[in-house]
Parts: C-alpha cells; sequence; structure tokens
C-alpha cells in the first residue's frame, strides 16, 4: 500500500511528464493542448486533495496486531503523520514504524524487550 506521500511524488512526476508535452501539444493544435491541460488539472486536484488528507492528520497506513509469547498484545495502527498515541498510532517515520512497515504476518520483531509475532496485518 502506498502512502500517501509515495502517491503525492508519482503525482507529480506525471505532472512533470505532462507539463513537457503540453509544450509540445501547443505547437501541435489547440484541442491536444486543451486536453493535455485537463489531464494536469485534474492530477493537481488529487494532488491537492492528497496533500489536505495528508495535513489533516493520522490516516493509517497499516494496522498491525502483535502476540508475545506471554499471552500479551499489543495493536498498532502505522499512520504517515500526526500519530495519536492514546489510538495506538505510531509513525510511519519511527523505528518500530520501519520495521512494522518492512515486516508480514507471522514475522517476529523485539519491542521493549520481548519477542513478538505478527499475527494480524490489514
Amino acid at each position: 500500500m502506498k502512502t500517501i506521500q509515495e502517491k503525492i511524488i508519482e503525482i507529480d512526476a506525471k505532472i512533470l511528464a505532462l507539463s513537457k508535452v503540453y509544450q509540445g501539444d501547443i505547437g501541435a493544435s489547440y484541442k491536444e493542448a486543451s486536453q493535455t491541460q485537463d489531464v494536469i488539472s485534474f492530477l493537481e486536484k488529487q494532488k491537492f486533495e492528497l496533500k489536505q488528507e495528508l495535513e489533516k492528520g493520522s490516516m493509517s497506513a497499516k494496522k498491525f496486531i502483535l502476540e508475545c509469547l506471554d499471552g500479551e498484545k499489543i495493536t498498532f495502527n502505522v499512520v504517515s503523520s500526526n500519530p495519536d498515541r492514546a489510538n495506538n498510532e505510531i509513525s510511519i517515520e519511527s523505528l518500530i514504524g520501519k520495521k512494522l512497515m518492512d515486516s508480514s504476518q507471522n514475522d517476529k520483531i523485539v519491542f521493549k524487550g520481548k519477542e513478538f509475532k505478527i499475527v494480524v496485518v490489514e
């Protein structure tokens, strides 16, 4: 699953490529230039909406449920920005967030000195 930031970067690359096409379309025909500009405007709107989503806060990238051998369970919601610790949200940029995002179900990780198995990834 792509993060919002990755989606924004992808849209930026598309806008840049289309801007170059647009320059050529201007010389070719008004109709082609208008169509290219419409696509660029659509992508810029998508980018704006993604940035708003990013700014408004915690959007879950993934949910992880970890289980320790002693039966302790921990749920983490890895988010792209503004984690809310009260809701077990952690940043995708944190050490544990990065470790979880690089892990899969049934992988084992060490957290707070205990070994946990990842039992659920959503």
